[in-house]
């Protein structure tokens, strides 16, 4: 009986690596001029904050846009070829404080929603976004 024991050690109680890795999902981030990133009537409409706006824009000319925008793609056939431009879903006060830091390009990543086929409609990409959160006013 004595035989089959054998010492494992601590290792044996605490695991020095996992067993498994999860899975992170990989999204691509890329470089979007802002001249084709529209915003929503909804988003136009919400009354931000000068002065954090003015903060944000400082903070984006000193250390650039830290977390990407979120924008879906939308194309648009036209007789002369493809016109492409971006919806924005999310990062309002990122992209504001970018065009007022004067950066001609910002980061996003673009979503496609598999379902929808392209061109998405602009009413279904408002209805995949995020709610408002109210509560957040005062933060950026």
């Amino acid at each position: 009986m004595m035989k089959n024991l054998k010492a494992k050690g601590l290792h044996a109680l605490i695991p020095i690596k996992p067993k498994f890795k999860p899975k992170r999902k990989k999204e691509n981030v890329f470089y979007v001029e802002i001249r084709k990133i529209r915003q929503t009537p909804e988003m136009l409409k919400r009354e931000i904050s000068k002065k954090a706006l003015k903060e944000l824009a400082e903070s984006v000319r000193k250390y650039g846009i830290i977390q990407p925008l979120t924008v879906a793609k939308i194309e648009k056939k036209k007789k002369s070829g493809i016109n492409v431009y971006y919806e924005l879903i999310s990062g309002q006060k990122r992209l504001i404080a970018a065009k007022s830091a004067g950066l001609r390009v910002v980061p996003a990543m673009i979503k496609n929603p598999p379902s929808l086929k392209l061109p998405t409609p602009p009413k279904q990409i408002r209805l995949r976004r995020p709610g408002r959160r109210t509560k957040r006013n005062d933060k950026i």
